[in-house]
């Protein structure tokens, strides 16, 4: 972790900054996740809503 990478950085600010950019990534996958999972719950609801109402 103290041995140079490149540009005179360590290698452990490579892997700190590596972790942000992983945390932004997950983050992205599980805000597109949930969008689509909101619109599955969605559908159900209005379905059942539906045959309740009647």
């Amino acid at each position: 972790m103290k041995g140079e990478a490149f540009f005179n950085i360590t290698w452990a600010w490579v892997y700190a900054l590596l972790q942000f950019a992983v945390v932004w990534l997950e983050g992205i996958v599980y805000i597109k996740k949930a969008a689509k999972y909101d619109k599955i719950a969605k559908n159900i609801l209005n379905k059942y809503e539906k045959k309740l109402g009647e």
